[in-house]
């Protein structure tokens, strides 16, 4: 999100609901005042959120410019982890077949 300045932004002063739990849960504020995304923080959000909390902020990160491709390079997750499903989409990512969340979540 800093290469869009959302994070600067939200953390200043978020507009939405959703934005506030951006601030209080993904966010990291500096030592100068800034804010800054965690990938730490959005990976284990990913792994205890709702569903339907995660889609909001999947569906968030497509209206603010964040492409998944730019996401998965940021959250570089370790390959040998990868499932054997887990590879398909990340070369579907790799190819440009999934280039939204959106077109990852109805895929």
């Amino acid at each position: 999100m800093e290469y869009l300045k959302c994070d600067r932004r939200i953390g200043i002063n978020p507009q939405s609901d959703l934005e506030k739990f951006i601030k209080r849960q993904l966010l990291i504020k500096r030592n100068d005042n800034g804010y800054e995304f965690s990938v730490g923080k959005f990976r284990i959000g990913l792994d205890v959120l709702p569903p339907e909390r995660v889609i909001e902020l999947l569906i968030y990160l497509d209206q603010v410019g964040v492409t998944i491709d730019r996401a998965f390079t940021m959250a570089s997750p370790n390959p040998l982890l990868f499932n054997e499903s887990d590879q398909k989409f990340v070369k579907l990512i790799n190819d440009g077949e999934i280039k939204t969340f959106y077109h990852f979540l109805v895929y």
